[in-house]
């Protein structure tokens, strides 16, 4: 059995990144164990970010362990004896993309709104991504009530599965640009994601001045908003 031990430090490089490269190299276990600033276990998606649907799942075993564990691993691997046992339940699992298109504006110039409708485990979704989520919706309502004359077919879209690896969305693209002219439609997408200020207030999160800065070039230079205005209706 060869087992790999590898320390995950502060890189871009992921686990399901890490894990591919690792088992390509012939690697029937893999171990991360964290940095040495790092208390909690890690924790995170093992497959790689090309995955879709039917193609094969990992099927070995990847870890997570201390520092200090994986340090002593290291310190004795010329003698150091390891049995692994891990108990695992694979299931699969059903989830769905929402999608409302619009009667009116050029098919041509098709602008994509999108959120994702799932949240991670740990919280209960009302920033990430409720907020994104109720916020399209608001959106797609007040359209439709005022009836505009729109210029733009816009596409509204909820994605399912977003946090474990951006399933939903993917599975809507690789639909798409199976058509090469269905693909050339799509002018713009704008994505929603946690838009509500996480201070515990009825704002949108803050983004950076810079952007806004953008934002007014595009409106034009004769904008009556100002700095205080934005952030007046922004909020921190």
């Amino acid at each position: 059995m060869r087992l790999t031990v590898k320390e995950k430090a502060y890189t871009n490089c992921f686990f399901h990144v890490n894990r591919y490269f690792l088992l390509q190299a012939g690697a029937t276990g893999v171990l991360f164990y964290n940095n040495p600033t790092r208390k909690a276990l890690l924790y995170g998606r093992i497959r790689i970010t090309a995955w879709a649907e039917g193609d094969p799942l990992i099927s070995v075993p990847v870890l997570s362990i201390t520092n200090s564990f994986g340090s002593t691993l290291l310190q004795n691997q010329a003698t150091v004896r390891l049995t692994l046992k891990t108990v695992n339940r694979m299931t699969v699992e059903s989830t769905i993309n929402v999608l409302c298109t619009t009667k009116g504006g050029d098919a041509k110039d098709t602008i994509v709104l999108g959120a994702h409708l799932d949240s991670v485990p740990e919280g209960p979704g009302m920033v990430d991504n409720g907020s994104g989520a109720t916020s399209l919706l608001e959106i797609a309502l007040v359209m439709a009530k005022a009836n505009y004359e729109l210029k733009n077919k816009i596409v509204f879209g909820w994605w399912g599965a977003e946090e474990i690896g951006l399933l939903g969305s993917r599975h809507y693209v690789r639909e798409l640009v199976k058509d090469a002219k269905s693909k050339k439609l799509i002018a713009m997408n704008m994505n929603f994601d946690m838009l509500a200020s996480p201070n515990y207030v009825p704002y949108v999160r803050s983004i950076p001045w810079g952007v806004f800065l953008g934002v007014l070039r595009i409106i034009g230079e004769q904008s009556p908003l100002t700095r205080s205005h934005i952030f007046r209706h922004i909020g921190p």
